[in-house]
């Protein structure tokens, strides 16, 4: 295995170890939006459906790429690309959708109003205007933007490692004879 080959090895574990995390992360965060929606008696909207389907598919196919690095050959790899791939443009949507709450004040974000307006029509809460959701939804726009960056970089990993042959440890060919029979080294006489 040559050098590059194990750095990338190296780098594409990292990248999918925090992939994995931030979509964790993610799911939590869109779950609990989710479910103030829900808990408010409103129809979802798309702005938290769509990232949150996403990072639910990210958990799985990181789970899988983990595997297909450490224990499958590497024509396997390509599978992970494309699903790097459709996770890539999956959380580009996702990000166009949530492309109104990328406001530095919590009053411009609509998602912040809303939550806030569903507190206080449900009778329970007494917010008083306050933005205390405004963090959060800071929190899961800049995880939406960091998660586009790192799974166009494991995707282009990816499709390199892909066109390795030695990635998961194929066995190489040794003496290998040319055409004609004859072997390295040897001369036709």
């Amino acid at each position: 295995m040559s050098i590059g080959s194990s750095i990338s090895k190296f780098g594409i574990w990292g990248l999918r170890f925090f992939q994995f995390a931030f979509a964790v992360i993610l799911t939590g965060i869109f779950a609990w939006f989710h479910h103030q929606i829900k808990k408010a008696r409103y129809t979802s909207i798309n702005a938290v459906d769509v990232p949150l389907g996403f990072s639910v598919a990210a958990i799985f196919f990181t789970t899988f790429s983990i595997i297909t690095i450490c224990c499958l050959k590497g024509a396997l790899q390509i599978l992970s690309a494309i699903a790097d791939f459709a996770l890539f443009v999956g959380y580009i949507a996702s990000a166009i959708l949530f492309r109104h709450n990328y406001h530095i004040r919590c009053s411009r974000n609509p998602l912040a109003v809303f939550l806030i307006y569903t507190r206080e029509t449900s009778g329970r809460f007494s917010t008083s205007g306050e933005f205390r959701n405004c963090n959060l939804i800071r929190l899961a726009a800049a995880l939406l933007i960091i998660q586009i960056i790192f799974f166009f970089l494991t995707m282009i990993i990816s499709f390199f490692l892909a066109r390795k042959r030695d990635v998961a440890g194929e066995p190489v060919a040794v003496g290998e004879k040319r055409r004609f029979g004859f072997g390295r080294g040897q001369t036709a006489v």
